[in-house]
C-alpha cells in the first residue's frame, strides 16, 4: 500500500488495521471513557483494538464494503458510506480511512463538520501542497511509524503512518507529538 511497490491497491483501499501499535499511539491522546464512531470500519480490527486496550467504547461501525468478523460475538460491522454519516452521539469519529487523496480529503471535510476526528494515514501527507488546506483544521498529529498492514507477513509497511486530528473551527497552531517506543 506504498509508493515504492509494484502491487495492485486493495479495493477501496481495505488494509486492516489490526497492528495494534495504531492504537497504542492514539491511547495518550483521547479521553478514559470517551465514545467513538469508526465509519471506515473494514472488518472491525481497530474497534476491537481500541476496545480491547483502552476503556473506549465504539458506538458504531460501518463500512462501504464491511468484512466477515472474525468472533460472531462482536459486534456487526454496519454496511453504510462514510458519507452518509450527518451526526453522531459519539465524542470522537476514529478510523482509517481511505488514503487515496481524492476520498481521504471528502472524508476529512465531511467529518470535522459532524465531530472532532481522529484519522489515522500515511505521515508523508502533511508535508505535500494538498495538505495546506487540512492542516488548518489539525488540531494534533501523533506518529505511529511503519505499521503492519498485511496479516500472515513478517513486515511493515514501507511509509510511516499517522493519527490526525480535526476539527469544525481552524487551530491557531498543530501540536506534533513524536512517536514514543512501545514496550515489545
Amino acid at each position: 500500500m506504498g509508493k515504492r511497490s509494484n502491487f495492485a491497491r486493495e479495493g477501496n483501499d481495505y488494509y486492516r488495521t489490526f497492528d495494534d501499535r495504531a492504537a497504542m499511539a492514539l491511547l495518550p491522546h483521547v479521553e478514559k471513557g470517551a465514545t467513538f464512531l469508526e465509519p471506515c470500519a473494514g472488518a472491525g480490527d481497530l474497534v476491537d483494538n481500541l476496545e480491547r486496550n483502552t476503556t473506549l467504547e465504539c458506538l458504531g461501525a460501518s463500512d462501504v464494503d464491511p468484512q466477515p468478523r472474525t468472533d460472531s460475538m462482536k459486534k456487526p460491522i454496519l454496511q453504510r458510506s462514510a458519507l452518509d454519516i450527518w451526526n453522531t452521539q459519539a465524542d470522537y469519529i476514529i478510523t482509517n480511512p481511505p488514503w487515496s487523496r481524492g476520498q481521504l480529503h471528502s472524508l476529512i471535510f465531511h467529518f470535522k463538520n459532524i465531530q472532532t476526528t481522529w484519522l489515522l494515514f500515511d505521515a508523508n501527507w502533511i508535508f505535500t501542497q494538498q495538505s495546506t488546506q487540512w492542516l488548518k483544521y489539525c488540531s494534533d498529529i501523533v506518529a505511529c511509524g511503519r505499521l503492519r498492514w498485511i496479516p500472515d507477513t513478517d513486515h511493515d509497511g514501507k511509509d510511516d503512518a499517522a493519527w490526525y486530528r480535526f476539527q469544525r473551527k481552524p487551530v491557531k497552531q498543530t501540536i506534533f507529538h513524536p512517536r514514543i517506543k512501545q514496550e515489545e
